[in-house]
């Protein structure tokens, strides 16, 4: 029950700082968040995950300082070989995945953009594997790290994804609510 309490107040603790970091920066920049004020729809994006950044740097000190883990136990290794590999296997299924929903129908292009910023794009990637190593790191690098010292492995490995799970089920009832929502609209305007 402590390790999840001690999850809890990382992760919420973890999301109450970030917000204040960014409220901050953006207040330093000459926005004013609190009113709504933000930058450009593409620098908010950049902003959103790269605060994801806080989650890392809290879960690395809480399990190091705290908990008394090396980084290894967390899930980091030395060898930058090992996560360019996982990379090129992540986009590689990634692309097949894509590519299966195209053909079958379940994706459509409607329009190319013509002035795509690969500035941005790289940009937004890197965001990306911040807010992916945050989430390793929270999930299985801490809890289930944690749990495998009590529990059977397999308990350990169902309650971390649980912990995973949760925070993404709000994202997946919106888009399917979204989703519902432009169909019945498509029908009825036919």
């Amino acid at each position: 029950m402590k390790k999840m309490l001690a999850f809890l107040f990382l992760y919420f603790g973890s999301g109450i700082l970030g917000e204040a970091v960014i409220i901050a920066g953006l207040a330093a920049a000459g926005y004013d968040p609190v009113h709504g004020e933000m930058p450009s729809e593409e620098i908010a994006n950049l902003i959103r995950y790269y605060g994801f950044g806080i989650y890392l740097i809290m879960a690395i000190w809480y399990c190091r300082c705290i908990e008394k883990h090396k980084l290894n136990s967390m899930g980091f290794q030395k060898k930058i070989a090992d996560y360019l590999l996982g990379s090129v296997m992540a986009i590689v299924l990634l692309g097949i995945i894509m590519g299966m929903a195209f053909v079958c129908g379940g994706i459509a292009f409607s329009t190319v953009r013509g002035n795509v910023s690969w500035v941005y794009t790289i940009a937004l990637l890197v965001g990306f594997m911040i807010q992916g190593a945050a989430e390793e790191a929270l999930c299985r690098g801490f809890l289930q790290t944690s749990f495998m010292k009590k529990v059977p492995i397999a308990i350990a490995v169902l309650l971390s994804a649980i912990a995973f799970a949760v925070p993404h089920f709000s994202t997946l009832f919106a888009a399917e609510t979204s989703a519902l929502w432009s169909i019945r609209v498509n029908v009825e305007w036919k």
